[in-house]
């Protein structure tokens, strides 16, 4: 990792997001919300919402969560009381930032070319999802529990929102508009479980001595029982598809998806278990395939028996 020189890789870990956000709540105007949202963080969350939310975030979504109100910026629930909080994560990554960054390259290195994501901006901010990537930014809430109940989930989280933008500089953006298109549940389904996989499996420790896995995703990558049981669904799913008005099923395959997070823990399984069986390069060779190909590919590898459930 020494060896790793961050300034060639153009990789940014950036906190003064999260503070233009603090101040603003403190003390909302106009000014400092127009100076909030005009930084790389706060217009990545723009730009998903926008992208791959059925209800888009406007301006007014974050006048309404700073008076408390029901709005679609969710994450800056309790922000001030957890305001000491976020201030310390916020002097623990400036303090650890160098180290951090090369974390996150070196793992970005075993697992993709550089050319799909260096220059890739990282930054914390607050409110919003655990962490994104989009548009060659990442940014990731630090007003989620996860980190201030675990900060080895903080470098995790950055390194799965980078996936995500070399993802996207590989295939091209997702859409929730395919979901009203001929074919589009499927082609939706499939490129989340291809992305979120390739995030998920790049994110999770090898090793026990990583530290605990507080992550539920990761949890249920590591008990048997559990993760048997996303595949036997994930297979189904597809089976559904693959049968004539198969997307007439939405409302019911969506909930499903979701709620057990098949596209976390099934595209993780996938990657973990080509890693094993074809190492890196096979890795390497999996992300670049079209999601539709992806999973033509290698889902008869959720019907095999189960590897070792951590590595």
């Amino acid at each position: 990792m020494g060896g790793i020189s961050l300034a060639s890789y153009g990789l940014r870990l950036t906190t003064d997001a999260a503070r233009r956000c603090l101040d603003w709540l403190r003390s909302p105007t106009e000014d400092s919300l127009a100076t909030l949202l005009v930084h790389p963080g706060y217009q990545a969350v723009l730009r998903h919402s926008r992208t791959l939310s059925f209800a888009p975030i406007t301006e007014q979504d974050f006048w309404r969560a700073s008076r408390g109100e029901p709005s679609n910026l969710y994450g800056l629930r309790a922000v001030l009381d957890n305001a000491y909080q976020i201030e310390c994560l916020v002097a623990h990554v400036e303090l650890y930032r160098p180290s951090l960054l090369r974390h996150i390259a070196n793992a970005l290195l075993n697992l993709l070319d550089p050319v799909y994501w260096q220059n890739t901006g990282l930054h914390c901010i607050v409110g919003y999802d655990a962490s994104i990537g989009i548009g060659g930014q990442v940014a990731i809430n630090l007003n989620w529990p996860l980190y201030r109940e675990n900060r080895d989930e903080i470098p995790r989280r950055l390194l799965h929102a980078a996936v995500h933008v070399a993802y996207e500089r590989i295939h091209g953006p997702m859409y929730v508009d395919w979901l009203g298109q001929p074919g589009g549940l499927r082609r939706y389904l499939c490129t989340l479980v291809q992305k979120e996989g390739l995030a998920l499996y790049a994110a999770t420790p090898d090793s026990p001595a990583a530290g605990p896995l507080t992550d539920a995703d990761q949890q249920t990558l590591a008990a048997p029982a559990r993760l048997r049981q996303r595949l036997q669904e994930f297979a189904a799913i597809i089976a559904t598809l693959e049968r004539p008005g198969g997307d007439k099923e939405i409302d019911k395959i969506l909930p499903i998806f979701s709620d057990q997070r098949l596209a976390f823990v099934v595209g993780a399984y996938l990657f973990r278990t080509i890693a094993a069986q074809e190492g890196p390069a096979g890795v390497r060779r999996a992300a670049m395939l079209p999601a539709l190909e992806f999973i033509q590919k290698y889902r008869s590898l959720v019907q095999q028996p189960l590897p070792s459930t951590r590595g």
